[in-house]
């Protein structure tokens, strides 16, 4: 699910080819966007699925904060919940953050 507010190139992304710098990061599949220097194909792997990775994030951090609704701050879900919640968004915002 495409996310058009964003600031970053649109995924999905997948890994290209082995350069002798890095893997190759294609936004389309024939465009290359950019390359990870120094990076092994774990790292690859982890970048490539970025944008999949930030859209589902939103997607569950809204999932529960719809559930969450009119919960209090002394109840046992909230107690739980509050602090995943408040990493997750820690998360986005840290993707989103304007250079």
């Amino acid at each position: 699910m495409p996310d058009t507010n964003s600031q970053h190139t649109p995924g999905p992304w997948t890994i290209g080819h082995r350069t002798a710098y890095g893997y190759g990061i294609d936004a389309t599949g024939d465009v290359k966007t950019g390359i990870c220097y120094g990076a092994n194909i774990e790292d690859a792997r982890l970048i490539a699925a970025a944008p999949d990775l930030l859209a589902a994030l939103k997607a569950i951090l809204q999932g529960a904060h719809d559930v969450e609704i009119g919960a209090r701050s002394d109840s046992v879900s909230y107690q739980i919940h509050g602090p995943l919640m408040n990493a997750a968004r820690d998360a986005i915002a840290k993707a989103e953050a304007a250079r």
